[in-house]
């Protein structure tokens, strides 16, 4: 396997297309398959077997016929199939050349739509698209460039410079007071670097998403860019507020302060939280959360995430917290969302958690937590689905606590609403800003790459 995952293949492009060859068959074959038997076979089809591409970078979707001349193109699978005489070949062909009559009648639209596979639509387009009349040219190629990812470096600069200079007029533009564009970009593993970045957004919470999304999160940048050197801007949350600039062009680049996720750093930072995830987390289980869908995102996968964060900010955050702090933010992570019944916003379901709490005399005996810590615990949880400041006016008017005492309650609900608010990077919805302390914001490409790990099984296979 190679270090591309299946999905980012399939949503992918075609970076290293080659010409099939008796050299290149063997590793892209089924075994026992001959170079001769499917050059027989495609013959016996009318078809050219010299017009078949593969790229050996890819393990799906990498076997494909290309007649960019006639523009007939159709996936090929080098098997038994094929013997003796090419029938799927031939039917895959005949079925191609229906589909090429959108090239012959210039509808560009439906060519690339239905004629050219996802994988090969760059290649093709960056071939033709001096063909294409120019008022239509940049339409067809934000339709491609809209449905292919993981595209990075494979736009030739003559290509884009020629597609942006027929871009429509760009209107609607958030200016700073500055006079230019404010605008976000996020990095993973998988991104070219911002400096050659021609795709920006103006809302950090969308640049988040595609630094958890693009590989590993390495980085979110801010900048600004002139609006003159916009491109095109795609306004609104659904179109993750994306903005085309000229490469370039964007200025004052500057990374956010998160931590970069790296193999050594997710090592460092997990090791000593494992014990604990193990032992504790068999009760996101017992509590009778449950297995998370699609559409579900208040399950026991999120129990966990908020757990292990949890446990991440005691043995890595600043300032130290002590041993009851641990136990606290254990006991949150486990029960703050006892009292949900739904996904949707619900403001009363920390209370909701502490009422069930209480009258089903729900615990964690082996955290011995003891009645103080208890009362803290139960106290973050009734408020941590309220507006911060419903929690702040609590803990003020709480006349049995020291002054001391109060500004660490404050800390520890800080610090428990940014765990459980972490984890919102698993629907695209965190937004730095409303983080409260400094060292839960750096842990937001950490939160999304917790979605990648199998925190669930590593629980119950314990």
């Amino acid at each position: 396997m190679n270090n591309l995952s299946l999905l980012q293949q399939i949503r992918g492009s075609m970076k290293n297309p080659e010409p099939l060859s008796e050299e290149n068959f063997c590793k892209v074959a089924e075994p026992g398959l001959t170079f001769a038997e499917a050059q027989k076979a495609c013959a016996a089809a009318g078809v050219d077997i010299g017009k078949i591409i593969v790229d050996l970078q890819r393990t799906i979707c990498n076997i494909y016929y290309a007649d960019y001349e006639s523009g007939v193109y159709f996936v090929v699978e080098l098997t038994s199939k094929l013997l003796p005489d090419g029938g799927p070949v031939f039917k895959a062909y005949t079925m191609a050349q229906k589909r090429a009559r959108y090239l012959k009648e210039r509808d560009w639209s439906n060519y690339y739509l239905i004629a050219v596979p996802a994988p090969l639509q760059i290649w093709d387009f960056q071939k033709r698209y001096r063909e294409i009349e120019p008022e239509r040219v940049f339409e067809i190629w934000s339709g491609i460039y809209k449905k292919i990812d993981y595209a990075n470096g494979q736009w030739n600069p003559e290509v884009l410079e020629y597609v942006f200079s027929q871009a429509p007029e760009v209107k609607g533009l958030p200016v700073n007071e500055n006079g230019k564009v404010t605008v976000y970009r996020g990095n993973g593993t998988l991104s070219v670097p911002p400096e050659e970045a021609f795709s920006w957004s103006t809302n950090r919470i969308n640049a988040l998403w595609f630094a958890n999304h693009s590989g590993t999160g390495q980085a979110v940048y801010e900048g600004e860019v002139a609006p003159e050197k916009v491109v095109a801007y795609f306004e609104g949350f659904q179109n993750e507020n994306e903005i085309l600039v000229r490469p370039r062009t964007v200025e004052n680049i500057r990374a956010l302060d998160l931590i970069p996720v790296s193999q050594k750093e997710m090592v460092r930072m997990l090791m000593p939280t494992l014990p604990e995830l193990i032992r504790y987390g068999r009760y996101a289980s017992e509590l009778g959360y449950p297995s998370e869908s699609v559409f579900e995102f208040h399950g026991k996968k999120h129990i966990l995430r908020v757990l292990l964060l949890g446990l991440i900010y005691f043995y890595n955050g600043e300032p130290a917290l002590n041993l009851l702090d641990k136990k606290i933010l254990i006991y949150f992570a486990l029960l703050h969302d006892l009292g949900r019944t739904n996904d949707e916003k619900d403001d009363a379901h920390g209370a909701k958690s502490v009422r069930r709490i209480i009258k089903e005399h729900i615990d964690i005996p082996e955290l011995q937590i003891g009645r103080r810590g208890r009362e803290v615990a139960q106290f973050i949880i009734r408020y941590h689905s309220l507006p911060d400041e419903a929690g702040y006016q609590a803990i003020r008017k709480n006349s049995r606590i020291s002054r001391e005492e109060a500004e660490h309650l404050k800390l520890l609900y800080e610090i428990c609403k940014d765990i459980d608010g972490l984890d919102r990077v698993r629907f695209n919805g965190l937004d730095l800003e409303q983080l409260r302390t400094p060292y839960a914001r750096r842990l937001a490409l950490v939160a999304g790459a917790l979605l990648q790990e199998e925190i669930e099984q590593v629980v119950e296979s314990h």
